[in-house]
């Protein structure tokens, strides 16, 4: 810390430590991703929300944390970062599944049974309705209907 006490751009900012401006931050990550051969667009706002999606929430790090780290003053700026991404949905969905199986008896042939289990049959495909879905793939659809 005391290395960059009288940096100059430390001085002009009023900082600790010299910040890296967010455009050249921008350009490093655009040279990266050309190097990487990854054509979507990157810059430091999608490297924020990928870390508190991806990194943090689908990690199970609890979203009071992840306010903290992203220096959110509340919840519900950081719940706009919490994107349920389907692979998180499945294993999820699994281990519910999988709770369910091991309990006692009289919980095994429960509506959450089903439930869990007609979701896991396909977590990676989106559903907007009982009439888009192959009835034929879920054995338990009439059952949670009922």
């Amino acid at each position: 810390m005391e290395r960059y006490k009288e940096h100059p751009q430390s001085l002009k900012r009023n900082t600790v430590l010299p910040v890296i401006s967010n455009q050249r931050m921008n350009g490093y990550l655009k040279e990266i991703a050309d190097l990487c051969g990854i054509e979507s667009t990157q810059n430091t706002h999608k490297a924020r929300r990928t870390f508190g999606s991806t990194v943090t929430l689908n990690n199970n790090v609890p979203i009071h944390v992840v306010k903290e780290m992203l220096g959110h003053s509340s919840v519900k700026q950081t719940e706009e970062y919490a994107l349920t991404e389907q692979q998180s949905i499945g294993r999820e969905m699994k281990r519910l599944k999988d709770r369910l199986s091991t309990a006692e008896p009289r919980l095994k042939n429960t509506v959450a049974a089903d439930v869990a289990e007609v979701i896991l049959v396909k977590p990676d495909e989106k559903h907007t309705g009982i009439d888009r879905v192959d009835k034929s793939e879920f054995r338990s659809v009439l059952w949670v209907c009922r």
